[in-house]
């Protein structure tokens, strides 16, 4: 709530922040033609009913990228297997970075770069194989750079205000449920 209503104060732009108070499978959304970058770093963990929250939150999020947006998914690397086949479906261009030694050490993260893709596909068996190879094992992947390092950089294109997010709100919570 803290959270929530400190971020309320703040004003960006002319229209200041709307902001609710809630969880990410309560709210609802309403997209235009998408938002252009997604950074979704889910909770770490696995539900007895839905497999690993890191695939269900990319289920739930990755619907909003407009074609061509960029998503940037920061999860352990043993993660990756249960999002492959949709990553694969849905995604082109994909790029996974392991933590610096030190920092993956603790958590075992990894950054998974992709362009949403254009066109939508059965499967991109390239993208599914070096996806599940990265779930098994990070050694191919390079680290993250560092703060200041040159690094090759894609072109994120914003998306109008008329094309991102047309309406979201907070669902009550369904306590008989």
């Amino acid at each position: 709530a803290s959270r929530a209503e400190a971020l309320g104060r703040l004003s960006w732009g002319h229209g200041g922040v709307r902001v609710a108070r809630g969880d990410a499978f309560r709210v609802e959304m309403e997209k235009g033609s998408g938002i252009s970058c997604l950074y979704l770093n889910p909770p770490y963990d696995l539900d007895r009913v839905h497999g690993r929250l890191e695939q269900r939150f990319l289920c739930r999020f990755a619907p909003m990228l407009a074609m061509g947006g960029y998503l940037v998914f920061v999860v352990p690397h043993y993660a990756l297997a249960a999002s492959a086949e949709y990553l694969a479906r849905e995604f082109d261009k994909v790029s996974c970075f392991r933590f610096p030694p030190g920092d993956f050490d603790v958590f075992k993260q990894v950054v998974l770069v992709a362009r949403k893709a254009e066109t939508f596909a059965t499967s991109r068996a390239d993208v599914e194989r070096s996806v599940r190879g990265w779930s098994a094992d990070v050694s191919s992947c390079e680290d993250l750079p560092e703060a200041n390092a040159p690094v090759e950089r894609a072109l994120v294109l914003p998306t109008s205000r008329q094309q991102a997010i047309d309406t979201w709100n907070m669902r009550p919570v369904d306590v008989a449920h």
